[in-house]
């Protein structure tokens, strides 16, 4: 199986995540006002992206390091 997918899914998902970051940090200076349970909303949407993003990278880590200690067939 190629890894490509998974490297490539990984890379799309970190360029999403730093412009969610960048959205994300935009909104809470603008809308200081917010309720709290908004911002605590928001704020747990990112971290529960970036917690994914995390276990993406540990899935491609993975995936690469057993593509490379596995013995080729045939």
């Amino acid at each position: 199986m190629s890894d490509s997918p998974f490297v490539g899914g990984t890379w799309l998902n970190t360029a999403l995540v730093a412009f969610e970051l960048t959205e994300a940090y935009s909104y809470f200076r603008k809308y200081r006002a917010d309720p709290s349970w908004t911002r605590g909303l928001v704020a747990s949407v990112v971290l529960v992206d970036i917690v994914g993003t995390l276990a993406s990278f540990a899935l491609v880590y993975q995936v690469g390091n057993s593509s490379a200690v596995r013995a080729p067939q045939g």
